[in-house]
């Protein structure tokens, strides 16, 4: 839990096993001391998939979030089937989607993929970013100020950790070399 003084570890007490990244928890417990989640407060937005399991379940994976970010790696195809299926999931949280073009300085024709974009996702506001010279963060940044949050989704790969990174400040997240083939 993350607390005014800081990160706290707790551990959900009676039927609470289900907290997921987002979710609004009070705690009992002192800086001293164990402490306890003992009451989470009700979702505003939920990411939610399938639960992998054998019965077919709603699981939730993140919470409270205002934006759902979808990355797309610019230099790969984008398949239309993949952008409407992250759609739909993006919409049924109840968050906003937004459409994060990463690894813009690596394609000569952003344009282009823009344009694809916006014929499959009418209305949708897309963000062409690149880590590398910094294209697109500060408006990215702007989508976060006063508190707002953002989740994000996309293929392993889309530069998802970096974009993180480069966001915060700082390498929270682990990144690891992309093949190019």
């Amino acid at each position: 839990a993350l607390t005014r003084s800081g990160p706290v570890s707790a551990t959900p007490a009676g039927d609470l096993d289900r907290l997921v990244t987002g979710d609004w928890v009070a705690i009992s417990g002192d800086d001293t001391g164990p402490a306890t989640v003992t009451a989470m407060a009700p979702r505003r937005t939920a990411l939610v998939r399938r639960d992998p399991g054998e019965e077919p379940a709603p699981q939730a994976l993140a919470a409270n979030m205002d934006q759902a970010w979808i990355t797309h790696a610019a230099g790969h195809p984008l398949r239309a089937g993949w952008l409407d299926r992250a759609l739909v999931v993006a919409y049924g949280s109840g968050a906003t989607p937004v459409i994060v073009v990463t690894k813009a300085d690596l394609a000569p024709d952003v344009g282009t993929l823009t344009d694809e974009i916006a014929a499959l996702a009418p209305g949708v506001a897309a963000v062409v970013t690149s880590i590398i010279d910094a294209r697109g963060l500060d408006t990215l940044g702007t989508r976060l100020q006063g508190g707002r949050c953002a989740a994000l989704l996309g293929r392993s790969g889309a530069g998802k950790s970096s974009l993180v990174n480069a966001l915060s400040g700082g390498t929270d997240q682990r990144t690891g070399t992309v093949r190019t083939t």
